[in-house]
């Protein structure tokens, strides 16, 4: 990818970003380049359906995706071997562990456990510190949330993403033991049906995302759908902090 040449952008308080391509032998879908992540840019990027992917030593490359990934709530698959582990869950039960599922109990924890390396293969990470400081700043403003799966007290799963009225903003998940990653994603889906989030954003297609019922949709329709959401009155995110949700499991156990 070439920017040693790219013309980096500064924006007044509140301005929009640009949406066409930005060109200069870069991908279409590439908008605009920063220097740094602003933690106030990154909701009015969010709401025009771009977010910021790069590496370290790299500019902040502003991207709009299209078509888009999106997985809409209703349309969530749970197999056979994962309703098998949902009920166990449901249960607070992992093979001979406890299970316990949590929402923002430890942000932080989540986003630095979702940037470490993936494999020696790919060794490399787009949640730089300075990603993780931002949406860290953003968590403390109610917009950036967190679902966590603890074995027996231990972080061993989760998921963070933004939240922008009644939209939903998936950013990244891991796991350290087979499907913690998709319980975090069974719980969030389960929060989103109650909050009527119908959709969550999961920007680029991956055939991991498609087997969990995600399809892509056109960036026409994707920002139509934000700018009907995204004005939406907020989640009362607080409703679900401060317990432990495996009970949310239960609509799941006797599809």
């Amino acid at each position: 990818m070439k920017f040693d040449q790219v013309n980096l952008f500064t924006f007044e308080d509140g301005e929009p970003f640009p949406e066409v391509p930005l060109g200069f032998g870069l991908p279409d879908e590439i908008v605009c380049v920063t220097r740094h992540v602003d933690p106030e840019r990154l909701p009015i990027a969010y709401s025009q359906g771009i977010f910021p992917w790069y590496e370290e030593g790299q500019p902040v490359f502003w991207w709009m995706t299209s078509p888009r990934m999106v997985l809409e709530t209703k349309n969530f698959k749970v197999h056979h071997a994962l309703k098998k582990r949902l009920k166990k869950a449901f249960q607070y039960l992992y093979g001979d562990k406890r299970l316990s599922i949590r929402l923002d109990s430890c942000t932080e924890d989540v986003i630095r456990n979702c940037s470490l390396p993936r494999s020696e293969e790919e060794p490399g990470t787009w949640i730089t510190e300075e990603m993780i400081q931002a949406y860290v700043q953003l968590a403390k403003q109610d917009m950036v949330h967190s679902v966590e799966v603890f074995l027996n007290d231990t972080l061993a799963g989760g998921l963070y993403g933004v939240s922008l009225g009644r939209m939903f903003y998936g950013e990244s998940m891991f796991t350290h033991f087979s499907d913690l990653s998709k319980i975090a994603l069974a719980t969030l889906v389960a929060i989103c049906r109650q909050e009527d989030i119908p959709w969550i954003d999961c920007q680029q297609e991956t055939q991991h995302l498609k087997s969990l019922g995600a399809s892509p949709v056109s960036l026409e329709a994707f920002k139509h759908h934000l700018d009907e959401y995204c004005p939406l009155p907020p989640v009362y995110w607080q409703k679900y902090r401060n317990k432990e949700l495996n009970e949310l499991l239960g609509v799941f156990c006797d599809q």
